[in-house]
């Protein structure tokens, strides 16, 4: 459960094939960061030319508000992009409580 919901398969099945389109034809980045060999927190990012969308970000129950996991995890996506050549970034609409970590739903 998330925020006291029932997680959606069927949802995030098809949310992860779209993402798998979207880095086939090289339009998507997700960056991961890894604890002991341990995948704790993930950004995932839209990429079109030298422009980006923030699409989501996930975390491990080892990320919470009591380390800088997610921080850093995002800032290390943000300079990533920026050496990549992507000078914009567009981050709209995340701070919806509806949208928890997620513009796309």
């Amino acid at each position: 459960k998330i925020h006291n919901k029932k997680l959606d398969d069927d949802y995030y099945d098809q949310l992860l094939s779209c993402y798998d389109n979207l880095k086939k034809k090289n339009l998507l980045k997700m960056f991961v960061t890894f604890k002991s060999n341990e995948p704790v927190f993930m950004t995932v990012f839209g990429i079109l030319n030298s422009k980006s969308i923030f699409l989501h970000s996930g975390r491990a129950d080892i990320a919470d508000n009591h380390n800088l996991i997610g921080v850093y995890t995002m800032m290390n996506s943000l300079f990533n992009l920026s050496k990549q050549g992507i000078d914009t970034i567009d981050f709209e609409g995340i701070n919806s409580p509806n949208n928890s970590k997620s513009k796309t739903k």
